[in-house]
């Protein structure tokens, strides 16, 4: 470890004289500076400043390289284990962007919530929006949960985490063909627009369409199906790009009509030991 000066600071890098070692002269690149990939060299260092630095090399043509961010701590190898996928959280929304809402973890770690998932959440209605200042503001504290922890690009991505009403609702795994029980958010025409049980982000935004509503045709749906109905569906495809589910409550009723004829031969066969009536009659027929 050395003490150095800083001369001067460059779009890449900074220029540090180093007293230690005769004021010979090293270079701290930008990629060395901190931990953080998207800092900016001029808001880490200025001329004048002293710090600390380690030399990582001394090439063929003399020059010295330096690295400020091998004697700093890294705040990601420990926000591995404080920051583990399903942790709530509250945290403050500190940036905007079309895509989504950046938020404030700590002093060194920022998450994302994606604007596909800010707008799934209940607390803001299933709005369609075309920013997320349609939403919330800067300032602004929220409840968020951790969704993915991605230590080798440096990235969090969150949700917004259910309301406080809603959090001892049974957590529920989407997947093609099962079934999961859902509340009707809106009726529309086409269909029933849906939130998912126990699930946030977009996958807890599901559709069901006029056709798998197991009503007859023309059915108002909106009389038929009021906001916070709870029913049970089976999931019968998800969007590969947006990751919602399509549902269907006419498919989980027939699967559930075939599950208990099943049930209800396997008792007859049990009380009998000869087989159903139908069984019977097949073999006298035969």
């Amino acid at each position: 470890m050395l003490k150095g000066t800083v001369r001067t600071v460059v779009e890449w890098g900074a220029f540090i004289a180093l007293a230690e070692v005769g004021g010979l002269e090293g270079l701290v690149h930008i990629s060395e500076a901190s931990h953080d990939p998207k800092a900016k060299i001029g808001d880490l260092l200025s001329p004048g400043q002293e710090i600390e630095v380690r030399i990582t090399k001394i090439d063929d043509r003399g020059k010295i390289w330096l690295s400020r961010k091998a004697l700093l701590e890294d705040p990601w190898a420990e926000a591995r284990g404080k920051y583990s996928p399903g942790k709530l959280l509250k945290a403050t929304i500190t940036r905007l962007e079309p895509f989504g809402a950046f938020v404030k973890l700590d002093d060194d770690i920022d998450g994302l919530i994606h604007m596909s998932d800010l707008t799934a959440a209940p607390q803001f209605g299933y709005k369609k929006v075309e920013h997320p200042r349609e939403l919330i503001s800067v300032g602004d504290e929220i409840d968020v949960v951790i969704n993915h922890f991605d230590i080798k690009n440096r990235k969090v991505s969150l949700h917004v985490a259910l309301p406080e009403a809603k959090r001892e609702e049974a957590q529920q795994k989407i997947m093609k063909n099962g079934s999961v029980q859902a509340e009707v958010v809106r009726a529309e025409a086409a269909g029933l627009i849906v939130r998912i049980l126990g699930v946030t982000g977009r996958s807890s935004r599901g559709f069901i369409p006029a056709g798998q509503t197991g009503t007859m045709r023309g059915t108002d749906l909106r009389k038929k199906f009021k906001d916070g109905t709870r029913l049970d569906v089976k999931v019968i495809d998800v969007d590969p790009r947006r990751m919602e589910p399509k549902l269907s409550i006419k498919q989980h009723a027939e699967d559930e009509e075939r599950r208990a004829h099943r049930e209800y031969r396997k008792q007859l066969e049990k009380v009998s030991g000869f087989g159903t009536l139908g069984d019977l009659l097949s073999a006298k027929l035969k």
